[in-house]
C-alpha cells in the first residue's frame, strides 16, 4: 500500500480553490496513479475526516519550447482532487 503522504501531495492555493473552501470543497494535487478509494483512505488517515464526495481531474502536461536553446520539453502530467466535506466537519 502507498503511504498517505505519497497519495495526497500538496494543497492547491488558487483564487478558485480558496473561494470553494467556504462551501467545504478542498483542492489537492494527488498522485496520478491514485484511485478515488485510495484518496479517500489517505485523506481520512491524514486529517481524521471522512470525505462526502471526491472528484478527480487529470491534467495533461503541455509541450513547451525554450526559444533560447530551441529545445522543446513537456511539462508533467498531473491529477487534481476536489474533496467535498460535510460543513460540520471543518
Amino acid at each position: 500500500m502507498i503511504a498517505p503522504n505519497q497519495i495526497i501531495l500538496a494543497p492547491i492555493n488558487t483564487e478558485k480553490a480558496l473561494l470553494q473552501r467556504t462551501v467545504s470543497k478542498y483542492h489537492f494535487w494527488v498522485s496520478t496513479k491514485a484511485t478515488k478509494g485510495q484518496i479517500r483512505q489517505a485523506f481520512y488517515s491524514l486529517f481524521s475526516v471522512l470525505p462526502l464526495k471526491i472528484n478527480t481531474i487529470k491534467l495533461k502536461g503541455k509541450s513547451k519550447t525554450n526559444w533560447k536553446s530551441r529545445k522543446s520539453y513537456r511539462k508533467i502530467n498531473r491529477k487534481k482532487a476536489i474533496i467535498s466535506l460535510n460543513p460540520k466537519d471543518k
